[in-house]
């Protein structure tokens, strides 16, 4: 969510992506977060310093997206009521629908990380939209290899016992996929896939 103009667009895209033949999961971010905080605490956001209809978070774009201008900071009683009779049932459904976590095989998967103090069964839905330290420093075992977002890198990472993907689309930069089958680590460019390699010294 409120990441780029079409918010909506984007959204159902992705409802209309997960096929008997192409069955997807998706996972759940801070910022998917912030509809239902919104709806639910318009005059300010758990865990962000900013509110969401300041320019900086992309809000006002998201609810514009369903028909929704001009919100605002100063407004943000009226946007969030009109926002309220805007947003189809089914598609907050959807995003608080989408998993936390999904663990794969020797992958575990979350939008930030996990807490390292924690079991990969036992983590906070806060740790893992929010993390950042201490697991971005950790060099130990989480007990499985944690693929990640939300803290943009240049280039993919691959740490061994973390891989970082965020790869700062939303600020101009390239979208990565990474690739995983069986004991291959790669990622999906133009020209087809190339290992992912461990890197050295980070």
């Amino acid at each position: 969510m409120d990441r780029g103009p079409d918010c909506r667009g984007v959204l159902e895209n992705l409802m209309a992506a997960d096929t008997p033949a192409l069955p997807a999961r998706f996972l759940y971010g801070n910022h998917d977060s912030y509809v239902k905080n919104f709806l639910q605490e318009p005059l300010g956001m758990h865990g962000c310093r900013f509110h969401w209809l300041e320019d900086v978070m992309g809000g006002p774009q998201t609810l514009a997206s369903y028909g929704v201008s001009g919100a605002s900071v100063e407004a943000a009683l009226t946007a969030r009521d009109a926002f309220e009779k805007a947003l189809p049932q089914a598609h907050y459904d959807w995003i608080e629908a989408c998993e936390r976590s999904v663990h794969i095989g020797s992958y575990f998967f979350a939008h930030a990380g996990v807490d390292p103090l924690r079991a990969l069964d036992d983590q906070l839905e806060y740790d893992l939209i929010w993390i950042r330290q201490p697991f971005l420093t950790l060099k130990g075992d989480f007990g499985a290899v944690v693929v990640h977002g939300h803290t943009p890198v240049k280039e993919v990472e691959n740490h061994g016992n973390r891989i970082a993907v965020d790869t700062g689309a939303v600020f101009g930069r390239k979208l990565s996929c990474l690739v995983l089958e069986g004991d291959r680590q790669e990622l999906l460019v133009a020209g087809g896939k190339v290992p992912c390699p461990v890197v050295q010294g980070k």
